[in-house]
This record gives structure tokens, C-alpha cells and sequence, in this order.
């Protein structure tokens, strides 16, 4: 192959490449603007329909309207939303005598509360 050879395999390769790259970033987006309705959430993600909307009266997800008045929610917003609820289990007290925690668990368990 000559240098012009070279050069015009080099241009069709690069727009190639562009054009992969432009794909990418459209189903990229598509998917992270998807529209999903509750059955879609609840099916996916596990969150029912009075969570969707309980956050949205907090102002902490914002949902549409669509056709026959379903509730929507973009799923990236949804995604948004789920990771910024991180679970944090609750601390439990230190005990101060561990003699009366014992004999009180005890008593529990015989039934004896």
C-alpha cells in the first residue's frame, strides 16, 4: 500500500470509530432516559407504587403523568433516587450491666417476661 492508500484507510477507520462512539453514547442515554411506570418499577426495583409517591410529596423524585393518567419516572432519576438512600442499620446501646442483660434475656426466652 502506497501513503494515500494508507491515508484513506485511516480516515474511513477514524470515522468509523466516531461513529461506534456516537452509537455508544445514544444507547447510553436512551437507556438512562427510559420512562418507566409502577409496574415496571415495582418489577425491576422492588418500590411499589405509595413509595413512589410518598417520595414525591417529600420533593425527593419527581414523577410524570402519561397516558391514563399512569405515574412515570425517568429511570435514572429512580437510580438517582435508590443510591441516595443508603441503608444504615441502628445502633444499639451498650449495655451497662451485662449480669441484668443476661438474666432479662433469659427470663425472655423462658416466657417469664
Amino acid at each position: 500500500m502506497n501513503r494515500r492508500q494508507l491515508e484513506a484507510a485511516l480516515a474511513s477507520a477514524r470515522a468509523t470509530v466516531a461513529s461506534l462512539e456516537a452509537a455508544l453514547a445514544s444507547a447510553e442515554n436512551k437507556g438512562a432516559s427510559e420512562l418507566l411506570d409502577v409496574a415496571a418499577v415495582r418489577k425491576q426495583y422492588g418500590v411499589g407504587r405509595d413509595a413512589l409517591k410518598a417520595a414525591a410529596n417529600r420533593g425527593e423524585l419527581e414523577l410524570s403523568r402519561g397516558p391514563r393518567r399512569r405515574l412515570l419516572v425517568k429511570r435514572d432519576v429512580l437510580e438517582a433516587w435508590l443510591g441516595s438512600r443508603p441503608y444504615e442499620p441502628p445502633m444499639a446501646e451498650p449495655v451497662a450491666d451485662l449480669e441484668q442483660w443476661k438474666a432479662e434475656a433469659e427470663r425472655r426466652i423462658a416466657g417469664d417476661s
